[in-house]
């Protein structure tokens, strides 16, 4: 895991080697997101927006330069 956010709500957020992470539930059960990015969904960070915590940003690793997208936003989560 790179990173950990949390949501107002307690929604967490990790960052890890094989893309984004979410529980609802404390940690206890997590659930794979679909980021459709291509074969790297490497995420070193996860940012959500103080203002609308609906918005999300992530950015991607890209140590080898063939990453088409290194910064991902979500506006639902």
């Amino acid at each position: 895991m790179y990173d950990i956010e949390f949501t107002p709500s307690g929604t967490a957020l990790a960052g890890t080697l094989s893309g984004i992470w979410r529980s609802t539930n404390g940690g206890a059960n997590w659930t794979s997101l679909t980021l459709g990015i291509g074969a790297n969904q490497q995420i070193f960070d996860i940012a959500i927006d103080p203002t609308n915590s609906a918005i999300l940003w992530a950015g991607v690793a890209d140590a080898l330069g063939s990453q088409p997208i290194n910064v991902i936003k979500s506006v639902n989560s």
